[in-house]
């Protein structure tokens, strides 16, 4: 009986480290996706507002089949390159 008991308090023991464990690995995941959070608004800040202030962006690159590209659609798939480029240059660097 006494090693029935020894048994249970070693599992105790075992789940109460395991239950620091989880609650320690918690709390540094919710640290460093704030730290990411915030790394990731700095790098796309500037072109997300860019793009935001811009009342007439249009994103829509839907071209009909028989319809060629225009001037219009290269100038708006020519923004959308060009914001893109500078979330990506923001976040990499």
């Amino acid at each position: 009986m006494a090693w029935l008991r020894t048994k249970r308090d070693i599992e105790n023991e075992r789940m109460e480290k395991r239950n620091n464990v989880v609650a320690d690995l918690d709390e540094g995941i919710k640290l460093y996706s704030e730290i990411a959070k915030g790394w990731l608004v700095k790098g796309i800040k500037h072109p997300l507002i860019s793009m935001i202030k811009d009342g007439e962006l249009n994103l829509n690159f839907m071209i009909a089949p028989n319809n060629p590209m225009t001037n219009e659609h290269e100038s708006r798939l020519m923004k959308a390159k060009v914001r893109l480029k500078g979330m990506l240059k923001g976040i990499l660097e």
